[in-house]
């Protein structure tokens, strides 16, 4: 019995370490006028276990989603580019997923003031499982 216990925590324990692994690398949020802008960065994941990305906050904004940009055809053969959220973004094991315009990407929306250049936004990502990783992401002009 005690060593079930054991090992059922030393379990809950690599979980919660696999969750800390995850690694925002060169985040960023784009200068925009107005009340929407993107987040961007790349998210790596060192683990033997993929991560999702279940949900994303910050405090500067009334409502953040993860997007994703895709081309679909339209009326006539055109392209068109459609922005539509996701419901989790998963990070394969020992894999890596740039978020980037034209891909997936954090959407910053009802801004609760305008962006300035040089100013840090934080964005904490939320976990499947639990846990967090907290961003500081510099707003840049394009």
């Amino acid at each position: 019995m005690l060593r079930t216990i054991l090992v059922l925590l030393s379990l809950v324990g690599l979980t919660g370490l696999a969750q800390a692994a995850l690694k925002a690398e060169n985040p960023w949020v784009r200068l925009v006028p107005g009340s929407v802008s993107g987040a961007f960065m790349t998210l790596a994941n060192p683990s033997d276990k993929a991560i999702r990305v279940i949900a994303v906050e910050s405090p500067i904004a009334g409502k953040v989603e993860i997007h994703q940009t895709t081309i679909v055809k339209g009326a006539g053969g055109t392209e068109v580019m459609q922005m539509r959220p996701v419901q989790f973004l998963e990070i394969p094991a020992k894999g890596r997923v740039e978020l980037k315009p034209g891909g997936y990407h954090i959407m910053l929306m009802m801004l609760k003031e305008p962006l300035q250049e040089g100013k840090i936004v934080r964005i904490t990502l939320r976990l499947e499982g639990g846990g967090a990783l907290v961003v500081e992401a510099p707003v840049k002009a394009q």
